[in-house]
C-alpha cells in the first residue's frame, strides 16, 4: 500500500493501524482496528487541545506531553512491538500527514526513509507484553513443552539413500 493510498484512504489512521498490526502479525479485526483508532484519536484530540471522547482518563495517566506518540508506544507494547517498531509507525504517520498536506508522494517517501534508516532496530524482550503473572505462567508452560516427553519422542530425520539404491 502506498503513502498516497494510506493518505487517500477514509480513514487513514485506521488504514495505518491496519497495516500496521498485519506486518506485526497481530490480529486484525474490525474492533481492534476501531479501538485503537479510537485511542488514537483521542491523544490527537488531546495534543491539539480538544477533549477527547472516551480515552481521557487513560491518556492522562501516559507519560509524557506528545500523548499521541506515548499511546502509540502503550499499544505497541500492549502488542508486543518493539520500540523500533513504534518509532516506524509514528513516522509513517509523519508521511502520511505530509502527503495529505500536499507534499508530493515521492519527496515524503524519500523522507520517510531516510528516518526510517536512523531508527535503531531494537527486538521486544520475551514475554514483554504479558502481566507479572501471565508472565511467569508463559516462561514455565514454554519450559514445561521444550521438556523432552519419553512419551512422545522426537522424530528421527530420514536417512538418505545412495543413487544405487544402498545407504
Amino acid at each position: 500500500m502506498s503513502l498516497r493510498d494510506l493518505a487517500d484512504a477514509a480513514r487513514p489512521l485506521d488504514a495505518m493501524i491496519e497495516l500496521a498490526l498485519k506486518e506485526l502479525g497481530a490480529e486484525v479485526s474490525p474492533a481492534s482496528v476501531k479501538t485503537y483508532a479510537s485511542l488514537l484519536d483521542d491523544a490527537i484530540k488531546m495534543d491539539s487541545g480538544e477533549t477527547p471522547i472516551e480515552w481521557g482518563d487513560f491518556l492522562n495517566g501516559l507519560p509524557g506531553d506528545n500523548k499521541f506518540e506515548s499511546a502509540v508506544f502503550s499499544v505497541a507494547e500492549s502488542i508486543g512491538a518493539s520500540s523500533s517498531q513504534s518509532q516506524q509507525f509514528l513516522r509513517l504517520t509523519d508521511a502520511v500527514v505530509d502527503v495529505r498536506s500536499g507534499v508530493s508522494e515521492d519527496e515524503a517517501l524519500a523522507s520517510f526513509e531516510a528516518d526510517l534508516g536512523e531508527i535503531e532496530d531494537t527486538t521486544p524482550e520475551a514475554y514483554s507484553h504479558f502481566d507479572d503473572a501471565s508472565k511467569k505462567f508463559a516462561q514455565e508452560y514454554d519450559a514445561y513443552r521444550a521438556k523432552p516427553d519419553p512419551e512422545r519422542p522426537e522424530p528421527q530425520a530420514f536417512e538418505q539413500e545412495g543413487a544405487d539404491g544402498e545407504e
